[in-house]
């Protein structure tokens, strides 16, 4: 039998220096991503469904768009975080209590909402219009494996 090749999927996290357009963007992101989730419990029984992630971009798409202020693939990714999230709640046998949404983190599609450029050290996040430069520290877990492995 042949084995199937599994893609492998990388996440990536930075810490950037904040200013007053991106810390606006991420708690209107917060913001969002709270009501996405409420809405989703009273008008998504089931999230399962054929055609929920299409009936939620109908229904939420211009309101965080508007009243949240965020721009276009940011709304969509919102809306992806908020159902990844209730399906996740959804999903779990013994449920718990209902998700909150506290930490400050904002869901970036690569390419479409967020570019990296390596030399310079920077990321440029299409809906603020400026660079960040992100913050490393001095040792980093990659070097320490590294020198571990050899």
């Amino acid at each position: 039998m042949a084995r199937r090749v599994k893609a492998i999927r990388a996440t990536v996290s930075m810490k950037i220096a904040l200013s007053e357009p991106l810390l606006a963007l991420v708690n209107n992101y917060v913001k969002a991503i709270r009501f996405t989730i409420f809405w989703l419990k009273e008008n998504v029984p089931n999230p399962e469904e054929k055609g929920v992630l299409g009936k939620v971009h109908e229904e939420l798409y211009t309101k965080l768009r508007e009243e949240y202020d965020l721009p276009s693939k940011v709304a969509e990714d919102c809306y992806r975080d908020a159902l990844a999230t209730y399906k996740g709640w959804y999903n779990n046998p013994r449920r718990g209590r209902f998700p909150r949404v506290y930490k400050p983190s904002v869901w970036l599609t690569p390419k479409a909402s967020y570019n990296v450029d390596l030399d310079n050290m920077t990321v440029r996040i299409a809906s603020v219009g400026e660079n960040y430069h992100w913050v490393i520290p001095e040792t980093s877990r990659l070097h320490e494996l590294e020198d571990e492995g050899g």
